[in-house]
């Protein structure tokens, strides 16, 4: 027995339309209950209701479908026109997004079509351009997106990649140039960065840290693998030796400190040994 294909349309109350096709579904009842695939056509659903109506324009024989299908798309220019949901062609035959595959502009044929990531790579802005760029997000969208992802919402909360995971990451990066490389700073950002951090900022900048921050602060700074790749870094660019000048500024710098006097002996020094030895850890406190 030969396979059936049938060609339906599908159109929401706000005027919507969506052509489609279905091997399993070939009445009005059943497609109702189908209600249409399409990632488009699916997030319209979810966020304006089911309430649509359905037209079925045929069924047809799996071998005649494909020209039936693709002449309606191309007559009714169902791709480009806002008045249809669909982001590619219809040719009665593929269904859904394929692992591996994007869907993409193709200058050539000019249209939408499917192809996998390499080739997708390999012929960038030179015949294909992928559809997410012919999309414009409103502030109002992004705002959602940026609270939908904060805290909690965020899919790494409170989680860390694995050594190995960070080793796969870095082995992929590895070779490739910064995605900022070559670019000139618009003029927009430079006045962005330009402006002064308000006082509010500084003053978190400033304040002092909770005890889970300086906990892991100070995990990181004993941490043997990270203070002897820092070592391994500076060996290899000539820099793991402090200069006489770099010792030189340290010492000025060491003996400009501002001195504090402990209350329980009297001796000067600087404020860290000071708190460290004196003060409340006084020999002659109480005394």
């Amino acid at each position: 027995m030969n396979e059936r294909v049938t060609l339906y349309i599908a159109t929401h109350k706000k005027g919507l339309k969506y052509f489609g096709k279905s091997k399993k579904c070939h009445d009005l009842d059943s497609l109702m209950k189908y209600g249409g695939s399409g990632k488009y056509w699916l997030r319209y659903l979810n966020k304006h209701g089911k309430d649509i109506t359905m037209e079925i324009l045929g069924t047809y024989p799996k071998e005649e479908v494909k020209e039936i299908a693709l002449k309606f798309s191309k007559d009714n220019n169902i791709v480009e026109s806002k008045e249809w949901a669909n982001l590619k062609d219809e040719d009665g035959l593929e269904g859904g997004w394929k692992k591996g595959m994007t869907t993409v502009y193709d200058n050539i044929e000019k249209r939408n079509r499917q192809v996998t990531v390499d080739e997708y790579n390999k012929y960038k802005d030179v015949r294909y351009i992928h559809i997410n760029r012919f999309r414009e997000i409103s502030d109002e969208t992004r705002t959602k997106i940026s609270e939908r992802v904060k805290g909690e919402g965020n899919p790494m909360y409170n989680k860390n990649h694995t050594d190995e995971t960070k080793k796969v990451i870095s082995q992929k990066n590895k070779g490739k140039p910064s995605p900022t490389k070559g670019k000139p700073m618009s003029e927009e950002t430079k006045q962005k960065l330009r402006v002064p951090k308000s006082e509010e900022h500084k003053q978190k900048l400033r304040g002092p840290k909770s005890e889970e921050h300086i906990r892991k602060l100070r995990l990181i700074a004993k941490d043997p693998k990270r203070n002897a790749k820092i070592l391994q870094t500076r060996r290899e660019n000539g820099n793991d030796k402090v200069s006489e000048e770099t010792k030189k500024k340290l010492s000025v710098s060491a003996k400009n400190r501002p001195k504090v006097i402990c209350p329980h002996c009297g001796k000067e020094g600087d404020k860290a040994n000071m708190i460290r030895w004196h003060y409340d850890n006084c020999k002659n406190k109480g005394q």
